[in-house]
């Protein structure tokens, strides 16, 4: 599939720059934040403990050496799934942004079908991440294939633990599931767990691959 660069992708750049912006907007006037300096006006908020030292954390952003340690963990993940035969891209530069996928899903542009999972700044800030099947605007079959497989492989989807969501077959996302990952200093358990549930996806690729056969069949005809 030969289509130009395309789909909802966050901008890893972007998200670097911003880190600490959008920390800050995750706080309410009402909260705790540091996050301007010293001389920034200190707000303050009743409540329990850990809600605040979590609502200062937000603010904070993400610790120290903590986003080049991700970074690493994917690359880490991403030569491990090519070892195992799949195709696995990063952007560039690499960062914490994976797409796994098969050659006969036209994902090398990144906008085909694939498997996303990405811990930017966003998701460290809450804690929590995506891992999600896709198929995006460069497939030329896309509302085909989004039609077909969410009916068929939604009864096993259903079925998954932790609370997929099925999102098809409107848009490009057929699922998604949010992985908390634990605390800051519990990195490689957090890639780990985001791991399982890409494993756990990679168990649809023959119904993704007849989805797939069956969409080009009708395309050539």
């Amino acid at each position: 599939w030969s289509s130009s660069h395309s789909g909802t992708r966050p901008s890893t750049d972007s998200s670097r720059r911003l880190v600490i912006a959008w920390a800050v907007s995750m706080c309410s006037t009402e909260e705790v934040c540091a996050a301007g300096g010293a001389d920034a006006p200190v707000l303050r908020q009743a409540g329990a403990p850990q809600q605040l030292a979590e609502k200062r954390r937000r603010c904070e952003g993400p610790e120290p050496g903590e986003v080049e340690s991700f970074d690493a963990l994917f690359a880490e993940l991403a030569a491990r799934f090519r070892t195992d035969g799949w195709e696995a891209r990063q952007e560039e530069p690499p960062a914490a942004y994976l797409h796994v996928s098969k050659p006969n899903w036209g994902d090398e542009r990144l906008n085909g079908i694939h498997l996303e999972t990405y811990v930017l700044s966003k998701e460290l800030a809450q804690r929590r991440a995506l891992v999600a099947l896709h198929c995006e605007g460069g497939c030329p079959f896309q509302e085909r294939f989004m039609a077909l497989f969410t009916e068929r492989a939604a009864a096993v989807i259903k079925g998954w633990p932790g609370n997929y969501a099925l999102l098809g077959p409107a848009g490009c996302s057929v699922c998604e599931v949010s992985v908390p990952l634990g605390p800051d200093t519990h990195r490689r358990e957090a890639v780990d767990k985001l791991a399982v549930e890409l494993r756990r996806l990679q168990t649809l690729a023959p119904l993704i691959d007849e989805t797939i056969a069956e969409c080009v069949m009708k395309d050539g005809k």
